[in-house]
């Protein structure tokens, strides 16, 4: 039931209720006129801690923008990368093909060199002779001056289509650093980002949880307002109700709430689900009642009191805790709604809140000094009394 800390919560409540009821009972109009400095001040906060949430938001949205650009830049010099390296690739083959066809031609070309010169060498004298006296020695040099003209044009073309290739690869070299440089100052320039942006919303988780602390300040200075107003300039027409209502809790409170053993009402009509000391749902230990709602849902108390708690409690959901004075408290728990605020007093059987319609459970505790007690032995009839 998660209970082990409510009595000293219920303490601190019931503490500051009580400085509160007394600093207003002496100075309401100074009380009233600090809560609404306290407000404007909050307000002020609330105001400020919004603008600068609202400025880092921009600001977030604005590097994500960037993040999101450098990617998708990035995306595309892998792309060019891509291209370039099939590129080079290709570049390379044609280089390596040039290269094996010039070395082709040089070998033609050295092995007719060789047969030429062989043939020189082998020649007779008598052909020597005919050919001083013949056309034949212009028409063997012409040819062979034009096939070595040939030779040179292709060796010429294959020397200049391999500088071509060559410098084709440096280009493509060149770009590819460049690439490499440019992927590499997007790096730092989206490592840059990232720990901007980490920062900012580091700040902005600060400033968030700030606003939220000066939001519920501000909310709660409100509603203290409210009620000093109600305090300080009440509503003739109720003058005369609260005047009864105080002098029923003040009759009642002549009584000590720790003679009333035996004497007290139940807070819902229903069954006892578990009982005090029993093992309730997943072995948690009760130290109360858990009783089921049966017709009216609705919840009264067992004797009047002052609220010192209201609102949401951890493991246990809506909760109202009342101070019966004597340091003795009792605790509702699993409401639906609540209707009733901290620093409010109660009668005896006042409704203070109501349980849900599809799960009416109510989870009832009596408390001593700080300490669970059974709630049975307090009830006017015992259990029987919740079937009033």
């Amino acid at each position: 039931m998660a209970l082990s800390r409510l009595a000293a919560i219920a303490a601190v409540l019931c503490s500051l209720a009580t400085l509160a009821n007394a600093q207003t009972q002496k100075s309401g109009g100074h009380e009233l006129s600090a809560v609404r400095e306290g407000l404007k001040a909050q307000s002020a906060l609330v105001s400020e801690d919004e603008l600068k949430a609202a400025t880092l938001l921009e600001e977030i949205r604005a590097i994500d923008a960037r993040l999101l650009d450098a990617a998708r830049s990035q995306g595309l010099l892998g792309d060019s990368e891509k291209r370039l390296e099939d590129d080079y690739g290709r570049g390379l083959a044609s280089f390596e093909s040039a290269e094996k066809e010039r070395a082709a031609a040089a070998a033609v070309l050295e092995a007719r060199l060789a047969d030429i010169y062989k043939r020189g060498r082998l020649g007779s004298s008598r052909v020597a002779l005919e050919a001083a006296t013949s056309t034949e020695p212009l028409r063997i040099a012409r040819y062979l001056a034009a096939i070595s003209q040939a030779d040179a044009a292709a060796l010429a073309k294959y020397d200049e289509l391999r500088r071509t290739h060559q410098r084709a690869l440096r280009e493509l070299d060149e770009k590819k650093e460049e690439i490499a440089r440019t992927k590499a100052e997007l790096a730092a320039e989206n490592a840059n980002y990232e720990r901007a942006r980490q920062q900012k919303t580091t700040l902005l988780a600060g400033i968030e949880k700030d606003l939220a602390l000066h939001r519920s300040t501000r909310e709660r200075l409100t509603a203290i307002e409210g009620e000093l107003q109600r305090i300080m300039v009440p509503d003739p027409a109720e003058d005369a109700e609260r005047a009864q209502a105080l002098a029923r809790l003040s009759a009642q409170s002549e009584r000590p709430f720790g003679d009333r053993k035996g004497g007290l009402p139940a807070p819902v009509t229903g069954k006892v689900r578990f009982r005090f000391g029993d093992r309730a749902d997943r072995g948690v230990l009760v130290q109360g009642l858990v009783v089921r709602a049966e017709g009216d849902r609705r919840v009264v108390t067992v004797a009047e009191g002052e609220v010192v708690f209201a609102g949401p409690f951890p493991g246990l959901g809506n909760t109202i805790i009342l101070n019966h004075g004597d340091r003795y408290h009792t605790v509702y728990a699993h409401l639906s709604s609540i209707a009733h605020e901290v620093g409010q007093k109660v009668r005896q059987n006042e409704v203070i809140g109501a349980l849900a319609a599809s799960d009416p459970m109510l989870h009832f505790e009596l408390r001593s000094e700080g300490k669970a007690v059974d709630p049975v032995p307090w009830l006017a009839g015992g259990e029987a009394a919740f079937a009033r």
